[in-house]
């Protein structure tokens, strides 16, 4: 024979076990339940011979107009003052009429920068003596030369059948 309180006990035991196990599945149903979603159903079986359906096309976001990135053409990026670069009228150029047949290379320039962007390719030259900065496009002119190509690493010059190759010249620092 068992004491009157030792089954009470077995038996509250067991209702503290049970509503501890519905405690538990309650609390994993209300954390891997979607939120606020309704259970989708499941897909429609589709047959092996239907063709698959095609994926939407992608659309790239189109890029804004060159003009939009002018302030950083214009102005030179490695300078610390980062003044405008000077004027292509500030360059002195040769009547076109007045051809030199032997045409001395440009004085006081040092290759400083190019810059090798899709539609615009140029070179930022640096005036020794004036310590400012010229900007040359690519079929421009410098001191009666031609900008004919921009590389990374250099520039091509060509006047009166001549041609001059400039390489980039960085300081020691």
């Amino acid at each position: 024979m068992q004491p009157v309180g030792s089954s009470s006990r077995a038996l509250g035991a067991l209702v503290w076990a049970g509503a501890a196990a519905m405690l538990a599945i309650a609390s994993f149903i209300w954390f891997v339940w979607p939120k606020g979603e309704e259970i989708a159903e499941a897909p429609p079986q589709r047959s092996s011979t239907a063709p698959l359906p095609s994926p939407p096309e992608l659309r790239l976001p189109v890029p804004p107009p060159l003009e939009a990135y002018r302030v950083v053409i214009e102005r030179p990026l490695f300078h610390p003052g980062r003044r405008p670069f000077a004027e292509r009228s500030a360059i002195p150029v040769p009547p076109r009429n007045a051809a030199p047949s032997s045409l001395p290379p440009p004085q006081g320039f040092i290759l400083r920068g190019t810059v090798m962007s899709a539609p615009v390719q140029s070179a930022i030259f640096e005036r020794a003596a004036k310590k400012d900065y010229v900007r040359v496009q690519e079929g421009g002119q410098l001191e009666g030369w031609t900008l004919v190509e921009v590389t990374r690493s250099g520039i091509l010059l060509r006047a009166a059948g001549q041609e001059l190759s400039m390489k980039l010249q960085t300081d020691p620092r």
